[in-house]
């Protein structure tokens, strides 16, 4: 546990708070402006735009992606950005179920990516190496 602590350096902590305070910026911002009055809705737009800021600093900040806890936390960042502008662009801007499955496979995917080299080492070459020598 000792080592696991101090493999985690400032930079995965800087994205990792990126990642959990863009995919909670609506609920903070519903908790501070919950009512539909004129001055609510824009200052929850002005807080929201606030975290996003605070966000892509953050992400900015920790963009050196040379361990594989980095590159995985980047890429699932990468994935649930996308799929925010995609909801933006269709006008969705609440959380649907869909939302769940697309952040599901963004996990999926940005653990197959960043882990891929060592599931083919352990499948195809020691698999293959053991059943098929010549």
């Amino acid at each position: 546990m000792k080592k696991l602590i101090q493999k985690i350096r400032i930079k995965t902590v800087f994205l990792f708070l990126s990642l959990v305070l863009w995919w909670r910026s609506s609920p903070i911002s519903d908790y501070f402006f919950p009512t539909n009055t004129e001055q609510d809705i824009n200052n929850y737009w002005d807080l929201k735009k606030i975290i996003y800021a605070i966000c892509i600093t953050l992400a900015i900040l920790s963009g050196e992606y040379k361990n594989k806890l980095q590159k995985f936390l980047s890429l699932v960042f990468i994935g649930v950005l996308a799929e925010d502008i995609s909801d933006r662009l269709q006008k969705i801007t609440y959380l649907e179920w869909t939302d769940y499955i697309v952040f599901d496979l963004v996990l999926i995917t940005s653990f197959f990516i960043t882990y891929k080299d060592v599931f083919n080492n352990k499948v195809f070459n020691d698999y293959f190496s053991r059943n098929f020598r010549c």
